[in-house]
């Protein structure tokens, strides 16, 4: 569905494999990195790395997602990752989502990254929209979805359950519809 590898100004894009284990336990095992996703913090103890690399899908069906590392080109090494989950085969949806080594924040890599990918997503897999679902407490992803054209759609009330607080999270809802795709409004 996408490319083996999409080449940006400053990033290579493509599947991880165990070799990039290290790399990516580094930003996966991240308190701040993990505080605003589903999964904990993650350690050598619990599965390196067959429990951080998470292999890609065929994108066919619901639930199918396709993980892509961003490996930074002048070093070689992976800093950060999309996830992008198909949400329904009929209705063209996916869903997106993105983290990066905090090493690596505030350089402009999860934009060029994440727009490469919803850029080739739309192109070659025939989405009509992308959304990305990002807790409230995190205004620089709600930031990064604006940045990408995204549009902030409601709010989802305790929709998601965080780990590490204990508690329910409140839920933006961001979407971007496919080039000349528009929604149609009050059907």
């Amino acid at each position: 569905m996408l490319p083996e590898r999409i080449h940006t100004q400053r990033l290579i894009l493509r599947p991880l494999d165990n070799s990039d284990a290290d790399d990516v336990l580094e930003y996966q095992s991240h308190s701040e990195v993990t505080q605003f996703v589903p999964w904990r913090p993650r350690t050598n103890e619990e599965g390196k790395p067959a429990a951080i690399i998470r292999k890609t899908s065929t994108f066919e069906r619901k639930g199918d997602a396709l993980v892509v590392g961003w490996e930074l080109q002048a070093e070689s090494k992976v800093i950060g990752q999309n996830i992008l989950t198909l949400t329904s085969a009929d209705e063209r949806t996916a869903n997106i989502g993105w983290v990066t080594n905090p090493h690596y924040w505030r350089n402009g890599y999860a934009a060029e990254a994440t727009g490469a990918v919803i850029e080739q997503a739309f192109r070659l897999a025939d989405l009509n929209r992308i959304d990305a679902h990002i807790d409230q407490r995190n205004p620089n992803s709600a930031a990064l979805a604006r940045r990408l054209g995204m549009t902030l759609e409601g709010v989802f009330k305790g929709a998601s359950f965080i780990k590490g607080d204990g508690g329910w999270c409140d839920m933006w809802l961001y979407s971007i519809f496919a080039p000349g795709e528009e929604s149609v409004i009050g059907v």
